[in-house]
């Protein structure tokens, strides 16, 4: 009987999880058409910081820039563009990147084939200006948005 009415339970609890979880996402996808809308009305102007950054989302894998919209399948490659979104114009090290984006030791071979993978998806998805802003320099890269970018 405890068995029993401790599995009710669990699957209670899952199924408000499985709600909360909903109602974020139903935020998020909000707030990202709030902000798609903002962007294609002209609100946003060059002077915004955030004008010129792309806008990831991971948890809907899409991202917002210049007015276009990209949709990535789950996995590394938003993951990647987000990381190098977060702070653009700045050279990543492949160490850095293996750390924070793939969290284990890589060949380098393995980072520049998921950047070439990341660039065509861009392209893919009629963001081919965005996958020319993704640069490697060395064993670094970067998302350089303004021409300009630091080593870090």
């Amino acid at each position: 009987m405890k068995s029993q009415q401790a599995l009710e339970n669990l699957i209670d609890a899952f199924a408000e999880l499985a709600k909360l979880h909903n109602a974020a996402a139903s935020v998020a996808v909000r707030a990202r058409e709030l902000v798609a809308s903002s962007m294609a009305m002209g609100n946003w102007d060059e002077t915004n910081a955030l004008s010129d950054r792309p806008i990831v989302c991971k948890e809907t894998c899409t991202v917002l820039w210049r007015g276009q919209q990209g949709q990535f399948k789950p996995g590394l490659l938003v993951n990647l563009l987000a990381y190098l979104a977060r702070r653009p114009n700045i050279y990543r090290p492949n160490d850095n990147l293996m750390d924070n984006v793939w969290e284990r030791r890589c060949e380098q071979s393995t980072i520049r084939q998921a950047i070439r993978r990341l660039r065509q998806t861009l392209k893919d998805s009629g963001m081919g200006e965005l996958a020319a802003c993704i640069q490697c320099h060395d064993e670094s890269c970067g998302l350089i948005l303004n021409g300009d970018a630091l080593k870090m």
